[in-house]
């Protein structure tokens, strides 16, 4: 047996290092990396058994026809050569009659680093196909930052452990941030309080000393409360926001109408709770915030992040090196456009948005209509909005899908032909952790099973078959990966020549940042007040509750599985459970819902029924539903995305997947 350096490729903050080992060459075993600079040996529940993955006995090894109706999930095996030729003379026939732009990719980076996911966009772009816009996640949130911070970057996350107060904002760190854990358990051993401040009592209330439940939607309200509390207390650094802060004297003037109590009646925090929040922030002299993704997920996502993001600048504690961390907390590792060739892609060539896939299908109302779809490291039927006008869309017989994938997906059962997809162990790739600011190279350290190739490799394959002639597709994957690497652009070129052979050699390389950073917007200042947006001035916006559909819907993360992905793994999903809503006690007692009931969820969209997890910890008016389930892991063919509109955030076009409305009843 022999012990190979890997990186685990699913999306997550800090790339965590694995060593696997590796028997007849196949990986039979993985253990964390100890001498990786921030996981240090640690893996979560999730990738323990990675092995258990690679190794499964349901991977799709070889290219497959379809031979059943779309979305029945029956194939026949065919050859490689009779898949290339198949699709690539289907793109001509559409590109012929059609135009280029009716053929899109759909992809995003569940299972994969820089070059596997984004090798796609140089393959379209030099087609000419139709661009996508990547916004599945947390888009908003960045852009909301963006508009008060513009690219100053947030504090990094080992700051937290130097803090005196923390406030763990919408982030359950037990799901999406783990290793900020020893962060913060580090500053409650120095005598720092942490407080949860979230829709509901998540699994992170385990490591922090109170818990705040905030109606969904409302944290803007929440944080311009605070603010209008340490100006009357004289909480706020006058002479820091003079130098350094655009729009305060605005935002003085509209403070009145955040009193606490009239932001009780809003957020369903009391009063006198905001007030000590509200003072134990401003009086504390290292103040943190992690913020999550969670509540930027709605339709006035980018506005709330821009109030939270004015808690550090009206206090002055950016001065000190600390603010708020979770966001923007990597500087730059080379050149992306090496891999997304910008150059290659027309002006004229349209964006649509992937959170409107359903819409994007929809023939009567995309024009020229989107007649190939070429999907790969994503599993849209089961992870994006609106998935029942999807599933009907997807049922197109002229609509050609082509699936590259590892196993039968939601998704890949619509395709018209699947290749087979390699695991991270079994090609070449590189990595930049977004909650450290690391890179890593990951070698291809065993062979694929089948027929199995990475996304470079089939594109490669696809390109030659359509002509492609640019020099660019022609370079091995691994000839890429060092190219970029080697080139010594943006952070890379800090690099000494010892931390670049260690990088070449496998091993993660951070480089600390100091938390200290100049402000980074046009005006030179942060910009409460920013004049380039629709809404200038932050402020709260509220949502729109009907009667009809009284209850905010929130999407939150499970601890044992990643949106569809490890649901093929039984221990991980046994763990989880069945499909649960959870729901207040005084809403499931109007209902007549009792703990365990099968309940019907519902709106416009669709029905989606649920066991009902009754709880005391989570405010009347809001449900959350933990984790995305297969259609086969649920009860009625429907998980929570079924429920999900389409509409997109006020900034960022991000999902809004946290800002829909329901109503519930026992089945």
């Amino acid at each position: 047996m022999i012990e190979k350096r890997t990186v685990c490729p699913f999306d997550c903050p800090d790339c965590c290092g694995i060593i696997a080992s590796i028997e007849n060459g196949k990986v039979v075993a993985v253990r964390g990396d100890d001498e990786h600079p921030r996981t240090q040996g640690f893996l979560c529940r999730k990738m323990n058994h990675y092995e258990e993955m690679i190794n499964h006995p349901n991977r799709i090894l070889y290219p497959l026809k379809r031979t059943g109706k779309k979305g029945e999930g029956q194939f026949e095996r065919i050859s490689w050569e009779e898949a290339i030729t198949s699709i690539t003379d289907q793109w001509k026939k559409i590109i012929k009659e059609y135009g280029a732009q009716a053929l899109i990719p759909y992809y995003y980076a569940g299972t994969e680093g820089i070059l596997q996911q984004h090798c796609g966009k140089a393959f379209f772009n030099y087609m000419g196909a139709s661009k996508l816009v990547t916004t599945l996640c947390s888009s908003g949130k960045g852009a909301g930052w963006k508009a008060v911070m513009g690219n100053t970057l947030g504090m990094p996350a080992y700051k937290l452990g130097q803090c005196d107060r923390i406030l763990v904002w919408s982030s359950n760190i037990a799901a999406t941030r783990i290793h900020e854990i020893p962060y913060i358990k580090e500053a409650r051993e120095k005598g720092a309080k942490v407080t949860l401040i979230d829709v509901y009592e998540t699994p992170a209330a385990a490591h922090c000393d109170d818990t705040i439940l905030v109606k969904a939607g409302t944290d803007g309200a929440l944080a311009l409360s605070m603010i209008y509390v340490m100006e009357k207390e004289g909480l706020t650094d006058h002479a820091y926001i003079e130098e350094n802060v655009q729009g305060y004297d605005l935002l003085l003037k509209e403070l009145p109408m955040y009193a606490p109590e009239k932001v009780a009646k809003i957020t369903g925090v009391d009063a006198e709770t905001i007030r000590e929040l509200a003072l134990s922030y401003g009086k504390a002299e290292r103040p943190g915030i992690l913020l999550g993704s969670g509540a930027s997920r709605n339709k006035a996502g980018a506005m709330l992040v821009r109030c939270i993001a004015a808690l550090p600048a009206v206090v002055g504690s950016w001065k000190k090196g600390f603010g708020i961390s979770g966001i923007k907390q990597t500087g730059e590792w080379g050149d992306r456009d090496r891999i997304h060739r910008s150059d290659f892609a027309r002006e004229d060539t349209r964006s649509l948005n992937m959170m409107q896939l359903a819409s994007i299908l929809n023939k009567e109302k995309t024009n020229p209509p989107i007649m190939g779809i070429y999907i790969y490291s994503c599993n849209p039927v089961a992870v994006t909005t609106n998935i029942v006008e999807l599933r009907k869309q997807m049922e197109r017989e002229d609509l050609f899908t082509v699936v590259h994938e590892r196993f039968m997906t939601d998704t890949a059962k619509y395709a018209d032909i699947i290749l087979p997809a390699t695991f991270s162990v079994e090609h070449y790739d590189f990595f930049h952790g977004y909650g450290m600011n690391s890179v890593q190279y990951s070698k291809k350290i065993v062979e694929a099973p089948g027929e199995c190739c990475s996304n470079w490799e089939t594109l490669q394959r696809l390109a030659a078959a359509m002509g492609f002639e640019d020099e660019y597709f022609k370079k091995s994957e691994e000839e890429i990966c060092l190219e970029y690497l080697q080139e010594k652009t943006g952070q890379l070129a800090e690099l000494t020549q010892e931390e670049m052979n260690r990088v070449l050699e496998g091993y993660a390389v951070e480089k600390r940042l100091s938390g200290c950073f100049d402000i980074a917007t046009p005006s030179g200042k942060i910009e409460l007040y920013n004049p380039m947006v629709a809404d200038p001035l932050i402020c709260y916006k509220d949502m729109d509750v009907t009667d009809r559909y009284p209850l905010h819907l929130v999407a939150a993360p499970s601890l044992y599985t990643l949106n569809s992905t490890f649901t093929t793994q039984e221990g991980l999903t046994k763990k989880r459970g069945r499909m649960t809503l959870i729901v207040s006690q005084v809403d499931a007692k109007a209902r007549g819902i009792e703990e365990g009931d099968l309940i019907l969820c519902e709106n416009e969209l669709a029905q989606v029924t649920f066991y009902a997890d009754v709880r005391d910890n989570i405010l009347p008016g809001t449900v959350v539903a933990e984790g995305i389930y297969i259609k086969d892991q649920t009860i009625d063919g429907n998980n929570v995305n079924a429920l999900f509109s389409e509409d997109l955030s006020d900034l960022g076009e991000s999902t809004t997947i946290c800002g829909n409305f329901v109503q519930i009843l026992r089945k």
